[in-house]
């Protein structure tokens, strides 16, 4: 019995095989356009990086444009900023800094296609202050113990505007590597970035399918907007974890040995105020990624504000807080 149904089995695998059938496409190719991808933060130089779109069917790379014409425009008068193609990163670099208030306008220009243009106004500085850092009992980096640290600072929303913020912490921390040469023992520091995860349970800034559970560190990035904060000073707590794998023992062979000092350890946070652009670009380009791969996700069109083209064209500005571990 076992082996006829083996043998069935075999069949229908070859039925199903042989059933297979080649099917034309024959639906409208949609002709390239141009793409345009800059997000302008103050107080940094401008990129832009171009590129042809392509067909979902066509399995080759992405074209750069590496010959247009980039023109500049800050509060309504042309720039004439430098700028310089690097064919390393496939971006152009324009010689200007934007700042807090500056709405820019780009046009460029590339041969056999409609002039591509956008605008966007840099949004001023996030205000924050009043940020602290304390431990949390029980976390004191015990071997196979993450460390935890309850963070608050205070946010103060512009009431005259629709604001949207971006949160993220980055960390620094120093690796001890020892060894011996020429018979001597010689140690070597080196500092590491390491991503922080950490957790926010504020209905005034999530929606109930967004809170964290238990306060556990989830997030790498934290996207809110002001629709409940509209105007107001609000206190925002947050958990930060940090890896045991950085508070551990010791680990090497042969002579080598590497630790990670945890007196070194040190934490920056940075909140950067979006425009509502940027903002949805970032939201739908996530979207996109998550949904990738899965037979049952509805599709996800990517946030644009290009006209001529498509791409995106928005601005950002940060403030950053960085602070020592107690």
């Amino acid at each position: 019995m076992k082996h006829t149904t083996f043998c069935i089995g075999i069949l229908f695998v070859l039925l199903l095989a042989a059933c297979e059938k080649p099917i034309d496409f024959n639906g409208e190719v949609a002709d390239p356009q141009v793409v345009l991808q800059s997000t302008p933060a103050a107080g940094d130089t401008m990129t832009l990086r171009l590129s042809y779109s392509r067909f979902f069917l066509d399995a080759m790379p992405f074209r750069m444009i590496s010959d247009a014409t980039v023109r500049l425009s800050v509060n309504g008068s042309p720039v004439a900023a430098a700028t310089s193609y690097d064919a390393a990163t496939g971006q152009y670099s324009i010689g200007y800094v934007p700042q807090g208030g500056d709405k820019l306008e780009i046009e460029v220009n590339v041969a056999g296609h409609d002039a591509v243009s956008a605008t966007t106004t840099i949004p001023s500085t996030p205000a924050i202050d009043a940020f602290t850092i304390d431990a949390i009992n029980g976390g004191d980096g015990e071997e196979g113990s993450d460390r935890r640290y309850n963070v608050r600072f205070r946010l103060h929303d512009d009431g005259a505007t629709d604001d949207y913020y971006l949160l993220h912490f980055r960390g620094t921390i120093d690796r001890i590597d020892s060894t011996q040469r020429d018979g001597l023992p010689v140690c070597d520091t080196v500092t590491e970035e390491i991503y922080i995860l950490f957790g926010c349970r504020d209905y005034l800034l999530l929606d109930q399918d967004e809170i964290a559970i238990d306060d556990e560190p989830t997030h790498y990035e934290l996207y809110f907007n002001d629709s409940r904060i509209n105007g107001l000073t609000h206190e925002i707590q947050l958990t930060v974890g940090i890896d045991s794998y950085f508070v551990g023992d010791s680990y090497g062979s042969y002579g080598y040995t590497s630790r990670y000092d945890p007196t070194s350890l040190r934490l920056t946070m940075y909140l950067s105020k979006l425009t509502r652009d940027l903002y949805l670009y970032r939201l739908t380009s996530r979207a996109q990624q998550d949904e990738f791969g899965s037979i049952f996700s509805e599709p996800t069109q990517i946030h644009t504000n290009v006209r001529g083209g498509i791409g995106i064209f928005a601005g950002s500005n940060t403030a950053a807080i960085q602070s020592d571990m107690p």
